[in-house]
């Protein structure tokens, strides 16, 4: 900009150069036939004792402002965001390009002393706002399902290799994670979606209404990828959402008390074995597991693409047990399954859930968790082979091609 002053009649002229939007305050000012003082940090320039003609030079500085936030993690919520440019010497000497965010707290449920030998002694916080319950959705084909939102957990404490307490939060704040259900690539998606009802076809993955029809373990997979992107049959990672969200609701660890469970925040069929994909335990007993359900297969090895293998291994038993333990293993923290079980009927530990430990070469893991037995729920665990014939239930998430 220029500022041409004649015929200087004024003794002092004070003006504040306000610079376009888009453009920095002048790093410096040229004047001539006056004498001047600029002050960058309020554009303030004072000229006095001008002459006849003044001069006054001073260049804007176009300000180009890039904040990249991938590498800050934000999930779905609400953020105040500060940042400071950089500029090639034309910012003032404080200025710098560190980033600062304050997350707006996110309701959460807790739930504290779990693995202990008296149930009585586990307790539950929920703050208000935290859902316990969640809204349907019907597809184009007529599949009926729940709709998620995004979930992130944080693990308050671990002991003798499980985890004793955690934390289940609607947002993103310091030290949760994402359930690993809601990662597509680098995205986080905003929703997942877990099918109400079993398959009602044998030769197509309907989820329409009530189903009981059983299928082989590959063809459920095949028949629901059929439906379109993003269908896939129930895995670990909904199942694993589905059991921490179950506990902290019905803040309850023996979760159907004996009287069987039909259904359980708006999901049905509970009653009965259903396949998991994307989780195995090969005849090592050693737990594998899968993040990509592309990459599902059936009794994959320690070796096949897409598999990782655990820290710890699984519990065997010749008997029907019951679950004493789940397994923490820090590099997959959202992988709990049994690693230890007792044979007696007693509550002696929190989960009172069955667990069936043949010891072959198992593809998959089948789940009942609303049996009438008392002892089944959460987390009963029983092996499927593939060449059985069990219920399936269709899910979605909403990624692209």
């Amino acid at each position: 900009m220029q500022i041409t002053i004649t015929n200087g009649t004024v003794p002092t002229i004070t003006e504040v150069l306000v610079p376009n939007k888009g453009y920095m305050r002048p790093a410096s000012v040229t004047v001539t036939g006056a004498t001047s003082s600029y002050t960058r940090s309020s554009g303030t320039l004072v000229l006095s004792n001008p002459q006849a003609s003044v001069s006054v030079t001073a260049v804007a500085i176009k300000a180009t402002i890039e904040l990249y936030l991938d590498d800050l993690d934000f999930a779905a919520g609400t953020y105040e965001i500060t940042a400071k440019s950089v500029g090639a010497g034309y910012l003032d000497s404080d200025a710098s390009n560190a980033v600062s965010y304050t997350a707006v707290s996110f309701p959460k449920a807790t739930v504290t002393g779990l693995g202990n030998s008296d149930p009585s002694t586990v307790t539950f916080a929920r703050d208000s706002g935290f859902p316990t319950s969640f809204d349907t959705w019907t597809d184009n084909y007529g599949n009926v399902f729940i709709k998620i939102p995004t979930m992130y957990r944080r693990v308050l404490a671990t002991s003798k290799g499980q985890i004793t307490s955690f934390a289940i939060s609607t947002g993103k704040m310091d030290g949760y994670e994402v359930y690993p259900v809601f990662k597509y690539d680098r995205i986080i998606l905003p929703y997942v979606y877990i099918g109400v009802y079993c398959y009602n076809s044998t030769s197509t993955a309907s989820s329409t209404g009530s189903g009981s029809a059983t299928v082989y373990f590959g063809n459920a997979r095949t028949m629901a990828r059929n439906v379109g992107t993003g269908y896939q049959q129930y895995d670990v990672h909904f199942q694993k959402l589905f059991q921490d969200l179950a506990l902290v609701i019905s803040q309850n660890v023996n979760f159907n008390d004996g009287t069987g469970v039909e259904s359980y925040l708006g999901i049905h069929n509970l009653d009965g074995r259903i396949w998991v994909d994307g989780i195995a335990r090969p005849a090592s007993l050693a737990w594998l597991v899968c993040y990509d359900p592309s990459k599902y297969v059936n009794e994959p090895t320690a070796s096949t693409d897409g598999y990782y293998q655990l820290s710890y291994v699984a519990s065997y038993s010749s008997a029907v047990t019951n679950v004493r333990m789940l397994g923490y293993d820090i590099n997959h923290e959202f992988i709990n399954y049994p690693t230890a079980a007792i044979t007696n009927t007693l509550y002696d530990s929190y989960y009172c859930d069955k667990y069936s430990g043949d010891n072959y070469s198992v593809s998959v893991v089948s789940t009942n968790v609303g049996g009438t037995d008392s002892i089944y729920g959460l987390w009963h665990t029983t092996y499927g082979s593939r060449n059985e014939s069990l219920r399936a239930r269709l899910c979605y998430r909403p990624i692209s091609s």
